[in-house]
């Protein structure tokens, strides 16, 4: 179902990153999105727009696929591989390249958070009454409520199957085995698959810290001010850190992942927003309430190839009841 109308249009923007900055503005996606996931080469995001699910072009922020689902409030929640998963009113539905594959949808409501494993998925879901870990539609397992209070953030290893929650409450680690609560405090969490090291911290806090599954703290250091979002940087053992400056601004720093030493930062416009990260690190989105910018991260070896033709943007216009997306 679509219904674009309000939308605004993609637009390409100038940040106020200073010469200190180590990443590459490339654009920003002007419109409200409902999750968004990065694929592996960074080159393409995957958002929940307006009662639709889109590809965007990360360098041009411009839509590129669209893929119409009967339902409403659709959020993306990960891409991996050609696979794209989001969940709706109607439970959890699976997009492989810019095919919806509806016999593979799972009825699961109130999906809180989910991933895509190497061979399936799994996913946090219910409420506070009835809070489950689902590993497909195979295994339930019931978990502590904090997994499923309000600003609750999940990690997900796609190896094993383990969930992190960092919750009002603690962070906790699910596995098949069972549930614990880890002697950790922290809303923001990102696993890093390289190391075997869970990021954590607590949302307007300035501490950001590295614990091994078991709990165990590898190290802990203070970033530029209050932290407002947290992600692994793929491949290379790094954590990212999104926080506000002394000046109030600001600053997207990137840490050394086995001992938290500074590597660089860089400097935008406010802290507002959540981090997502491409696999190969070399994308990095700030995701707003109404606005996605793009940027590239050349640290640790150059990214992936761009051509610089601008792509074929998708034009909403011929749609029911959409909009045209342009560039300005």
């Amino acid at each position: 179902m679509r219904n674009l109308t309000g939308l605004g249009a993609v637009v390409l923007v100038a940040t106020a990153c200073t010469s200190e900055s180590e990443l590459r503005y490339t654009a920003t996606l002007g419109v409200e999105t409902n999750g968004v996931a990065l694929s592996a080469d960074g080159l393409d995001a995957h958002a929940g727009m307006a009662e639709t699910t889109c590809t965007i072009d990360t360098n041009w922020a411009c839509p590129t696929s669209d893929v119409d689902l009967p339902t409403d409030e659709e959020k993306i929640f990960d891409h991996f591989g050609n696979t794209t998963l989001g969940a709706s009113v109607e439970g959890v539905y699976l997009i492989r390249g810019s095919a919806w594959q509806q016999d593979e949808d799972l009825p699961i409501a109130s999906v809180r958070g989910a991933s895509l494993l190497e061979g399936g998925t799994v996913m946090v879901a219910g409420t506070v009454t009835d809070c489950r870990v689902h590993r497909g539609l195979e295994l339930s397992q019931e978990v502590p409520a904090a997994l499923c209070e309000e600003g609750s953030h999940y990690a997900f290893d796609r190896d094993d199957g383990t969930v992190f929650a960092g919750t009002p409450e603690g962070v906790f680690r699910v596995t098949l085995e069972g549930w614990e609560s880890l002697d950790v405090y922290g809303d923001l969490i990102a696993w890093d698959h390289s190391l075997g090291l869970l990021y954590a911290a607590t949302s307007g806090d300035p501490k950001v810290l590295a614990i091994r599954p078991n709990g165990v703290t590898e190290w802990s250091a203070q970033a530029s001010g209050p932290i407002t979002s947290i992600a692994a940087r793929g491949e290379h053992g790094e954590v990212m850190v999104l926080a506000e400056d002394r000046d109030g601004f600001g600053v997207i720093e990137r840490r050394e992942g086995e001992t938290g030493e500074l590597l660089g930062r860089s400097r935008v416009p406010d802290a507002d927003g959540d981090l997502v990260v491409s696999e190969n690190g070399h994308t990095v989105a700030v995701v707003r309430n109404d606005e996605v910018n793009f940027f590239g991260l050349d640290a640790g070896g150059a990214g992936p190839t761009v051509d610089d033709t601008p792509p074929v943007c998708l034009d909403l216009s011929t749609r029911e009841g959409g909009m045209s997306f342009g560039l300005d």
